[in-house]
């Protein structure tokens, strides 16, 4: 969990580094609050691995939210296409990161969900 939260943190730097796209203070505002999420996971996760699940239910709400706001701002820039290859490869390996770590940070409400009801509702 931290190599991935760490990982984040890395790619996200370097993509927003090498964007070819303005940052504006909304970006750099929200990017703020996102790194400063990530970082309080990895403090709380750090300290008491048994409880990490019961004590992120905000930052990790935060996070998700950021992320939100963050493509929504990039999508309000003139240019937001990546336009060389390694700015490809950085969007899309961040992009993959972003991925597993959602899925890891909302993974004990993911396994609460009954699949046999689920399916039943629909």
């Amino acid at each position: 969990m931290i190599l991935l939260m760490a990982l984040q943190i890395l790619l996200a730097l370097l993509y927003f580094y090498t964007a070819p796209f303005n940052m504006t203070v909304s970006i750099v505002s929200t990017l703020i609050i996102n790194l400063w999420s990530i970082l309080s996971l990895m403090k709380i996760y750090w300290v008491n691995q048994e409880l990490f699940f019961t004590k992120i239910k905000i930052l990790r709400l935060i996070f998700l939210i950021t992320l939100f706001a963050l493509e929504f701002f990039i999508y309000l820039t003139p240019d937001p296409v990546s336009i060389s290859a390694v700015q490809s490869f950085i969007n899309d390996a961040e992009v993959f990161i972003t991925g597993m770590l959602v899925g890891a940070l909302w993974q004990d409400q993911i396994l609460k969900i009954n699949i046999k009801n689920f399916f039943k509702k629909l």
